[in-house]
């Protein structure tokens, strides 16, 4: 039957990745961050681009950001010897050593995480970015919970507070103040969040980095667009001076 014939028949697929256009991606980020520090995001095995190899193309980036802790495990062993960032922080308690063991900073987004550090043993402080959610509804601490949490932290042995973060719901349109998921609304409400507390912030995604004006903060983290593809099919890759990795 076709069915079977189609089951047999050879594949000759091949995907081709270019270590170059990765370099050249990263430093048109690096134009478009000005002077703020980078997390290059290799999370889903460097969106299906490889640990290894997003190593090496990445390898002038000031981090890497990702959330398997395998795949963390992976980027030590091929050397990186620069910050790494667990985007969705630890899943369970035995996170903690590995985070210690190979020197990962984590991304705190929920009580469940919080106590997993205020209940680990004792050992090496462990970076963490608390991450507010400011309208995206995915992970983070609500805003009217971000100071009882940064002085929980404050008080965490296990914990060095690095920076605070949150994430863009709809950082590629044009229109900043549409809804209450606009950019203005959500970085209204980190700042506000955020009044009195002295760290870092991490606002910036692909699609903030390259559509939208320069923000205030230390670090931006940029995915999507370092691999080639735009964050918003009304801006091409190319018009936004990226090339396909794969």
């Amino acid at each position: 039957t076709l069915a079977r014939c189609l089951r047999t028949m050879p594949r000759p697929i091949r995907a081709r990745i270019d270590i170059t256009a990765m370099r050249h991606n990263l430093r048109r980020a690096r134009s478009r961050a000005a002077g703020r520090k980078i997390w290059a995001v290799i999370k889903a095995n460097a969106y299906g681009h490889g640990i290894e190899r997003a190593v090496q193309g990445f390898a002038d980036a000031d981090g890497l950001a990702l959330i398997d802790f395998e795949e963390a495990r992976r980027a030590r062993a091929a050397r990186w010897t620069r910050p790494i960032l667990m985007l969705e922080g630890c899943f369970e308690a035995g996170d903690v050593a590995i985070c210690r063991e190979l020197d990962l900073g984590v991304v705190v987004h929920d009580e469940s995480q919080l106590r997993m550090l205020e209940q680990a043993p004792a050992g090496p402080p462990i970076g963490v970015f608390v991450k507010v959610n400011t309208g995206m509804n995915r992970l983070g601490f609500e805003p009217s919970q971000l100071a009882s949490v940064h002085a929980r932290l404050v008080q965490c042995p296990a914990a060095r507070l690095d920076g605070l973060t949150m994430h863009f719901a709809n950082a590629e349109r044009a229109d900043r103040h549409a809804g209450p998921a606009a950019v203005n609304e959500q970085l209204a409400r980190f700042e506000a969040a955020c009044r009195g507390i002295d760290l870092p912030h991490s606002v910036s995604n692909s699609g903030a980095l390259f559509l939208q004006p320069p923000l205030a903060e230390a670090w931006v983290r940029t995915g999507i667009a370092l691999y080639g593809a735009t964050p918003d099919v009304a801006h091409s890759a190319e018009h936004l001076g990226l090339r396909p990795v794969m």
